[in-house]
């Protein structure tokens, strides 16, 4: 899988400014750094590039067997299609210890006041708070195309890689700085006046994208939820 990280972004991104007519391996619907929200999308890769998208920002690369037209993976033809799928669930294992790696570098990096993490919001954690919403997206799962099902198995992998038996759940970026979803509330609008807002919305599309990874994590993040209030 290839992972760019957002210096790596910015960096590419201010290159194409500079010279936005010259060719680059970056660039292009071959190109090793997709655009998280451009005209080229991150790809399923046998070789050369495939017309499969992955639904999360990176390329993803392995033997996977294709369609006769190479158009994309076969997930339709017995045991191909299960080599195909158990690729896939790696694959989706990969992008969730990719996350963790990088939220843990924001985590261990945010800063502190008297050994309280400053709320997201403040100034200081303006770097930190980049860094975190930019994963989030990165690993944010939409439907891909032209099979919708490549994107679900990854999703699941991902997903999946839960230790049910452990208080470790899945990291989030919040208002309050990197929290565990264990550790986060969505309070009715109506106790926004006297309670204190968890979940990060200081930012509306960021909101929005932190959502759709929370109601991913399906029964369990709002099993734990109950269990924990």
């Amino acid at each position: 899988m290839v992972y760019s990280s957002k210096e790596e972004q910015d960096a590419r991104t201010a290159e194409e400014k500079r010279d936005p007519v010259m060719g680059s391996i970056f660039r292009g619907p071959q190109g090793l750094f997709p655009q998280l929200d451009g005209e080229y999308m991150s790809r399923i890769f046998i070789g050369q590039s495939t017309a499969q998208t992955t639904g999360i920002g990176g390329h993803m690369y392995g033997r996977f067997i294709p369609t006769v037209e190479r158009g994309s993976i076969d997930l339709t033809n017995g045991r191909i299609a299960k080599w195909n799928q158990e690729l896939l669930y790696v694959g989706g294992f990969l992008a969730r210890l990719v996350y963790e790696q990088e939220i843990r570098k924001v985590w261990d990096a945010w800063p502190t006041v008297n050994g309280v993490a400053v709320l997201t919001g403040d100034a200081r954690a303006a770097a930190s708070r980049e860094k975190a919403s930019y994963a989030m997206r990165y690993f944010t799962s939409q439907p891909s195309t032209p099979d919708a099902k490549v994107s679900k198995i990854l999703q699941d992998a991902f997903y999946d890689c839960f230790d049910y038996s452990s208080n470790v759940y899945f990291p989030i970026l919040t208002n309050s700085g990197i929290c565990h979803t264990k550790d986060v509330r969505e309070i009715h609008p109506d106790f926004t006046s006297f309670m204190k807002l968890v979940l990060h919305n200081f930012r509306r599309h960021l909101a929005t994208h932190l959502i759709w990874l929370t109601l991913s994590l399906r029964s369990m993040v709002y099993g734990c939820t109950r269990f924990q209030t």
